[in-house]
């Protein structure tokens, strides 16, 4: 039997020596994904690392859909499962997806942006988005697909001649304008942006 943690095992592997950085945890550049993949099919299974990578990237987006995420360990370890998934380890869509309407962009962005761009086609991104802001039971998914709507339009994608679909996007327009008009002031002003960049001439 593995004794190991596969968790605790990614942060000793892929983080700078305590002392090194003044975070906690910092991930080490020096090592390619695929370099950490190869030290930890050592000890474990490609099945458990990829089983992992999705747990913990799960694990982030649940603590990000009601009190925030604040673990400093763990949102270490789910900058590195996103980056062992954009070349190392396949990431399921489901679990992608959910990233996509929970994790923030402003931290997430770099690693979403690539993975968006791998896996997601236009129609699955916009499915992505409108689940997002559909959600009334989480404020903070609702604000973060809303900025996904902005910044993921403006964002060049897989680099082919896809288009977002007309319909899908007349969903999103609908629900964004419901939106512009919720009690929750942030929410309002972001879907006020979501609209425009919905709404503006490619």
């Amino acid at each position: 039997m593995n004794h190991l943690n596969l968790s605790d095992e990614i942060v000793r592997l892929w983080s700078l020596p305590a002392g090194t950085s003044p975070k906690l945890y910092s991930l080490n550049l020096n090592l390619a994904p695929r370099d950490v993949l190869n030290q930890l099919l050592g000890s474990f299974s490609e099945e458990e690392i990829a089983t992992t990578v999705a747990t913990i990237v799960d694990r982030a987006a649940t603590l990000e859909e009601s009190a925030g995420l604040s673990d400093q360990k763990l949102i270490f370890l789910a900058g590195c499962a996103l980056v062992l998934a954009e070349d190392a380890v396949a990431l399921p869509k489901a679990t992608l997806q959910r990233a996509v309407r929970s994790l923030p962009i402003s931290i997430w962005f770099r690693q979403l942006s690539r993975l968006v761009k791998k896996y997601l086609s236009e129609a699955d991104l916009q499915e992505t988005l409108l689940v997002g802001i559909s959600d009334t039971s989480a404020a903070p998914t609702i604000e973060n697909s809303l900025e996904g709507i902005r910044v993921y339009r403006s964002f060049p994608m897989r680099g082919r001649p896809e288009s977002p679909s007309a319909a899908m996007d007349q969903k999103l327009i609908s629900h964004v304008e419901m939106l512009s008009r919720h009690q929750n002031p942030t929410i309002a002003k972001l879907a006020l942006q979501a609209r425009s960049a919905l709404t503006q001439n490619p």
